[in-house]
């Protein structure tokens, strides 16, 4: 009896003092997670400036951080704290852009911990979004080749030449070892996260662990295991679609993610013209609403606004978490050679999301269903005029090869995360800052672009990682 009374006061402490259930590390000490959208959206901008030295590129070597090893579905996966470094057998010294700091064994232990229990988190969680992927997939490449299932689970069971079918056919038998890390170096980067594709490792940032923390969601560490998994995104497929777009459809859509991913994010900027398409959902009229003022980076919101709009984007994420899963994934691996080629014959890297989408889905942008229906209607054969037009445009020889627009549209997106802006921005910058034109950087061998974009970023960096 003295044990059950025990028991119950220690849980009833624990709920009355929640500082003394669990202690957090030194970079999560002094915050709260939030509960309504406006206060999580003051947390969240307070979070990025008062840790903006986490985003700035740092310099450091490695080779005697503090690391260690942790096991993760079976798999071995070696944790690099790339700041952290042992001054002697009671501290450890952390560098950052503001200085040093000193921890003690428990403090950094409680460092330890916290990151690899966010790995697990989010690799668990990870292979939950992607638990139905694998049987959806093979139903996919069944039905499309006219066969059962059980005949196409015979030939992926199957190899060729010592590959597995599965593999030739790219078709994802998953686990959950494939989304662990090799290598995880928690660290200041450029980026809140960075993944290096093919090689299993994932690089995080001790700010997007802070972002991760106040939304009560690992979504930056979930968006990089899935670029991990060279099953969803492997070389060198991953030129065909638009990687980037793919890992949010899988992460940025979760109920407890901050509405402002889904409003701004530029990863998600195909997929809100296909809401505001679907379900008259406008992304930018809505920024504008609940954004009233801004004052040089410092914002009035209209909390009425934001609750209003939150509500929609939740109903909204609700159904597309559904259609994507069940959906979209699923005919996309399962026939992932074929989606491949109509994004390269549409000359556009998310056709396959739009195609799908609009397969299932009416639309409803012109006032409703039947207003939409009637205006297709009315207007069919200049549609089909212009569609014609569009489909014999893109089957002309181009002088630029895809390998040539995929080396340039890597070097793209670097430039931009490093510099911390979106990829249209940056190219915008770049056309007015150094008068560069389009049709000269196409004509560009790899050599020049190497030197053209290295120049670019010493100039805008004082000193900053090669792109290659």
């Amino acid at each position: 009896m003295k044990k059950k009374v025990f028991l119950v006061l220690s849980i009833l402490c624990l709920a009355a003092f929640p500082a003394f259930a669990k202690e957090l590390p030194h970079y999560l000490k002094g915050w709260d997670r939030p509960d309504d959208e406006l206060t999580k959206l003051e947390k969240l901008f307070s979070a990025l400036t008062v840790t903006s030295e986490a985003a700035t590129p740092t310099l450091t070597v490695y080779n005697n951080c503090e690391k260690m090893t942790v096991v993760v579905a079976g798999k071995k996966c070696t944790i690099y704290f790339n700041h952290y470094f042992r001054e002697n057998d009671n501290t450890v010294a952390y560098f950052g852009t503001d200085g040093m700091k000193k921890l003690s064994n428990h403090e950094f232990d409680l460092v330890k911990k916290d990151i690899a229990d966010v790995l697990k988190d989010a690799a668990e969680k990870t292979y939950f979004t992607h638990r139905r992927l694998t049987g959806l997939a093979i139903e996919a490449a069944a039905k499309s080749r006219g066969i059962t299932v059980d005949e196409m689970k015979k030939i992926l069971e199957g190899s060729t030449a010592g590959v597995s079918n599965a593999d030739i056919l790219h078709i994802p038998i998953l686990t959950k070892a494939d989304f662990v890390p090799r290598e995880l170096h928690f660290t200041p980067i450029e980026a809140w996260g960075l993944t290096y594709l093919s090689s299993g490792i994932v690089m995080y940032n001790p700010q997007a662990r802070l972002v991760d923390y106040l939304t009560g969601e690992p979504t930056i560490m979930k968006h990089e295991l899935n670029h991990l998994s060279s099953k969803l995104q492997g070389l060198p497929f991953v030129w065909r679609f638009d990687a980037e777009l793919m890992a949010s459809l899988a992460t940025s859509l979760h109920p407890s993610v901050y509405k402002l991913d889904f409003l701004k994010h530029s990863y998600l900027t195909e997929l809100r013209k296909m809401v505001k398409i679907m379900y008259g959902f406008d992304s930018e009229r809505a920024m504008s609403e609940i954004f009233t003022f801004n004052m040089s980076g410092s914002f009035k919101i209209n909390k009425e606004a934001l609750e209003k709009h939150a509500k929609s984007m939740t109903a909204i994420s609700i159904e597309l978490q559904r259609e994507i899963e069940e959906k979209i994934f699923p005919e996309f691996y399962g026939n992932m050679f074929y989606w491949l080629a109509v994004n390269n014959i549409m000359m556009d890297q998310t056709a396959m999301m739009k195609i799908i989408l609009a397969r299932d889905y009416d639309p409803t942008i012109l006032g409703g269903r039947d207003a939409t229906a009637s205006w297709l209607d009315s207007n069919d054969a200049v549609i089909k005029e212009i569609a014609d037009k569009a489909m014999a445009k893109s089957k002309e020889k181009s002088d630029l090869q895809i390998p040539e627009l995929g080396r340039i549209i890597t070097r793209a997106k670097a430039l931009a995360g490093v510099l911390g802006i979106d990829e249209q921005t940056a190219i915008e910058r770049l056309e007015k800052k150094y008068n560069l034109k389009a049709e000269d950087v196409l004509k560009m061998n790899e050599e020049q672009l190497d030197k053209l974009f290295n120049d670019i970023l010493e100039k805008e960096l004082s000193l900053t990682p090669k792109v290659r």
